[in-house]
């Protein structure tokens, strides 16, 4: 009789306004700590530890729509390495407040599915501020032993395995992408990530006046772009090159303000990082676009992925007695010993 009358269980009440919030839950920690210790030594307190502070969640949940929306936002975090001989320790990663922002969040995520404006099926927005992250050679040393694997698992072996999945393919008609087209789930894509600098000193400890390497990862923008196919463009008389055009996921990379700076001892690396061109500049910031488009199919005619990127410029300012000091630099720093390669499988 339920399948007489199209009734389903499952099916949302038709009674329902598509706006209506069945459920609500609210979430709020107010600081969070999580600690790497060694129990083989005693003579330190941890190797890692992560601060989180102020993290507050809300999930909701409209059955009319099948829709949930998951918000969630984070206003600090610090990572602190292992202690000194003095006893301090020395700050890895820390959260960045800039006049423009300071009302945002460290970390914005909202995520929702089947949003009331219809423009697309998933909908994810990604915003976060800056953060310092700074080299700190012992800890570094101390998380590299801490995480090594026993000797009894081989990367290798567990990487070839992975390798032996594979998709199976199988070709579609113009008419069944068409479908396939219309049918296919959007995502809309929404990220915003300001510029995060890492701080890589001599020695690899962090003092100041002393010489050091800034590199500026830059701001990261990802943008989704709708291929959509209107109803007077599904005609049988369409070729196969024509809706196969259509049959992409396309994603927008914007990358904006990469730069290194090689700083002498002394020098003032957060005015010159605001700066275009300086005499501590290794490379010149720069900024770089990349369209990356995903087959929605799975057709032995259709490439799987398509790249096309612009790099409007390329700078680099380097001499020999700059290049020497960096490898000064460089070679100061005591860097994990690699473990020794694992036998071959036989």
């Amino acid at each position: 009789m339920y399948d007489a009358i199209g009734y389903s269980e499952s099916a949302a009440d038709p009674t329902l306004p598509l706006d209506y919030e069945a459920n609500k839950l609210n979430f709020r920690l107010n600081k969070l700590s999580v600690t790497l210790k060694d129990t083989q030594k005693t003579s330190q307190s941890h190797v890692m530890k992560m601060n989180l502070d102020d993290v507050v969640a809300f999930v909701g949940q409209r059955p009319a729509g099948n829709a949930l929306k998951v918000e969630a936002k984070m206003d600090s975090l610090t990572i602190l390495g292992a202690p000194t001989s003095g006893g301090k320790s020395p700050s890895l990663a820390s959260s960045q407040h800039l006049d423009a922002d300071k009302h945002m969040s460290l970390l914005d995520l909202k995520f929702e599915t089947n949003p009331l404006d219809g423009r697309c099926d998933t909908r994810v927005n990604l915003n976060a501020r800056p953060l310092e992250i700074v080299y700190d050679a012992s800890t570094i040393n101390q998380l590299a032993d801490f995480f090594k694997p026993p000797e009894s698992v081989y990367l290798k072996q567990l990487q070839a395995a992975a390798m032996a999945q594979f998709d199976a393919l199988k070709e579609q008609s113009a008419t069944g992408l068409q479908h396939a087209i219309q049918e296919h789930k959007f995502t809309e894509i929404n990220v915003d990530i300001k510029p995060t600098h890492i701080i890589i000193p001599y020695q690899g400890v962090y003092q100041r006046n002393i010489p050091m390497i800034v590199v500026d990862l830059g701001r990261l923008g990802v943008g989704t772009e709708k291929q959509q196919m209107r109803d007077d463009e599904v005609s049988p008389s369409l070729s196969f090159e024509e809706v196969m055009e259509k049959a992409y996921d396309k994603y927008k990379l914007s990358l904006s303000s990469v730069q290194v700076l090689y700083v002498p001892a002394g020098g003032d690396w957060k005015k010159v990082r605001t700066q275009g061109n300086s005499p501590m500049h290794l490379l010149k910031p720069l900024s770089l676009n990349i369209d990356f488009e995903k087959s929605i199919l799975q057709d032995p005619k259709m490439p799987k992925m398509r790249i096309k990127g612009e790099l409007p410029s390329l700078a680099v300012s380097i001499s020999d007695g700059r290049l020497k000091n960096i490898m000064d630099l460089v070679q100061s720093i005591p860097f994990p010993e690699s473990p020794p390669p694992p036998p071959e499988a036989e």
